[in-house]
């Protein structure tokens, strides 16, 4: 069985102040939500290559197809982050493999990324809510992007379906103060 596309979702978050301050540029962060047909879902497989495959194959034409929906270049794009949402008749693993290992490596190569890709996978039911990690492209230890976004695919997805979201920003969070730059991990508790 091969994965059939139902839709393509796009959110696009544009932010101009925060707690009352005009922040220094527009913070765009915006995300595309994949929702296909699970071609494991009410059987156990050993092998999910199927999804994992799909994954690496399509990864880069979901990116650019995200670019051109934000009207964004890949030089301003400064983190990113991905999630999986599996419908029920799924598993955990169902959205790992379509997270890992094939979903970072192509989008680090196409966003120019160095460093892990944040993630989060869920068991849900149409139109949950899913918390998406969004992570500094190129720094791990830079603190001030850090954060989650929460998406909501409505009718999203059914019991046979996945949900493959992808989610990149233009900044670190709006106000970051707790830390500048990079963080040295042994400084910290």
């Amino acid at each position: 069985m091969s994965i059939t596309i139902r839709k393509k979702d796009f959110f696009i978050e544009k932010k101009y102040t925060e707690m009352g301050h005009v922040l220094p540029g527009v913070f765009t962060t915006a995300a595309i939500a994949v929702t296909g047909s699970n071609p494991y879902a009410g059987r156990y497989s050993e092998s999910l290559s199927k999804l994992s495959e799909w994954t690496k194959e399509n990864a880069k034409t979901f990116l650019s197809e995200l670019l051109n929906h934000t009207n964004l270049t890949k030089e301003e794009v400064s983190s990113f982050g991905k999630a999986a949402i599996v419908g029920v008749n799924g598993e955990y693993e169902h959205g790992a493999a379509l997270t890992h290992p094939t979903l970072g490596k192509p989008t680090r190569e196409f966003l120019d990324g160095t460093t892990v890709m944040p993630s989060v996978i869920k068991v849900g039911l149409p139109g949950c809510t899913v918390d998406v990690p969004v992570d500094s492209k190129d720094d791990p230890y830079s603190l001030d992007y850090i954060y989650n976004w929460p998406i909501n695919v409505s009718g999203s997805p059914m019991p046979d379906e996945f949900v493959l979201i992808i989610s990149i920003a233009t900044n670190a969070r709006p106000l970051p103060r707790n830390y500048e730059g990079s963080v040295d991990l042994s400084a910290l508790d």
